[in-house]
């Protein structure tokens, strides 16, 4: 009995004593932090407050998110237009721009997270497309040379099927049928509703609606013209193969009135610009754009060289077309996988719409807008694009 009371003493002493070491061996060493504390500690859910602009084009207009608690780092920053993810160019704390992917769709959910799990809220934008078909041709119609008027019609050089109008609404009529021509490789509409065309021959074609095409001037022996264009005082411009560029007035009083001037290299466009004659040229060893001043009808000036092709691009890349913008942007349409070039006023130059436009152009001409007609040709696809440029092109004399 004794016995019992002393071990029933010890566990009144003892246990109070042992629970009070634990406690105090416990309090002494830190506590392993839980996940829920590790995630409380991490970034912060980022936040869109506002995207600028709210509407754009796919795969080429520039976005701006403004908001909170994005990482200054670049690669941290994921942003999505719905599920396909942006390329980021920027960023703050509190801003981010970046370039869309090339998905067409209105009222589509922009959001993003850092090196959190944490999503943001989403934001709604429009995407819309840099370029739309303008006509669904046959597989076996086949596009070349193309010009406008200025209540938007387009004329356009159908192979083996003579000259067609497409009006804005999208009906496709003939205006005039064919003649020697498999096709135009180039057209202008001149005043009076009247085009006028080459195709790689000796001569300049007139075409009127409702008739076969007219001989308008017919050049030297050895000659072939590719391109032509009006300048302000409606002479037409011409050159191709053959080493001359030729002028032919706008009344001519025969076929073989107009003047020539010895160019050495060969012509795969040309464009008036600014009193300037600008010509895409080609020879054994350079692939570059020159200009000649407009100094009179009679009279060319020197040749200036513009840009070099060669020299800028890759080997083996022709320019096929030339058009301006009217703040003096030049375009050039090439056979390269982005096949519309740029070349600014200061001497910049690149790919306009990367990705976007599938090569290669065959001819350029503008609309009444911002738009910038288009045909394009490869194995896959032969057809007329309306391309945004987000800017107006430069006039377009034969027109007015």
């Amino acid at each position: 009995m004794k016995r019992k009371f002393e071990i029933i003493k010890l566990l009144k002493i003892g246990l109070p004593t042992f629970i009070i070491s634990i406690m105090l061996v416990y309090c002494t060493n830190e506590v392993t932090p839980s996940l829920y504390d590790s995630v409380k500690d991490g970034p912060e859910k980022p936040v869109i407050n506002s995207i600028s602009p709210e509407s754009g084009l796919a795969g080429i207009t520039e976005f701006t998110l403004n908001g909170e608690n994005f990482s200054t780092v670049l690669e941290e920053n994921v942003v999505y237009f719905g599920s396909t993810p942006a390329v980021v160019l920027s960023a703050s704390e509190t801003q981010i721009t970046v370039l869309p992917p090339n998905v067409v769709q209105d009222s589509i959910a922009v959001y993003m997270n850092t090196t959190s799990t944490l999503y943001s809220d989403t934001i709604l934008v429009d995407l819309k497309s840099a370029i739309n078909e303008v006509y669904a041709f046959a597989d076996f119609e086949l596009p070349y040379a193309i010009t406008a008027d200025k209540d938007g019609n387009i004329y356009l050089s159908l192979s083996g099927e003579g000259v067609k109008k497409l009006t804005p609404e999208g009906e496709l009529t003939d205006f005039a049928p064919k003649g020697g021509e498999t096709f135009y490789s180039a057209l202008q509409y001149g005043t009076g509703e009247i085009l006028y065309g080459v195709r790689g021959v000796r001569a300049l074609f007139k075409i009127e609606e409702g008739q076969a095409p007219a001989t308008f001037a017919v050049f030297e022996n050895g000659t072939s013209m590719f391109d032509l264009d009006f300048d302000k005082d409606h002479n037409l411009w011409l050159g191709g193969k053959g080493g001359k560029i030729y002028r032919v007035p706008n009344n001519p009083t025969g076929t073989n009135d107009w003047k020539s001037f010895e160019f050495e290299s060969d012509i795969n466009a040309l464009k008036v610009y600014n009193d300037y004659l600008y010509i895409s040229a080609s020879s054994e060893t350079s692939e570059d754009i020159y200009r000649k001043e407009i100094i009179s009808a009679d009279s060319l000036g020197a040749n200036e060289l513009v840009f070099s092709i060669l020299a800028n691009f890759e080997d083996g890349i022709k320019a096929s077309v030339i058009t301006f913008t009217a703040d003096g942007q030049m375009l050039l349409g090439t056979n390269d996988i982005d096949p519309i070039k740029f070349v600014n006023p200061d001497g910049s130059f690149g790919n306009l719409y990367e990705g976007v436009i599938t090569p290669e152009i065959i001819s350029f001409t503008w609309g009444m807008g911002d738009e910038l007609y288009v045909t394009v040709a490869n194995e896959e696809i032969q057809t007329i694009y309306s391309v945004n440029i987000q800017k107006s092109g430069a006039p377009q004399y034969g027109r007015e």
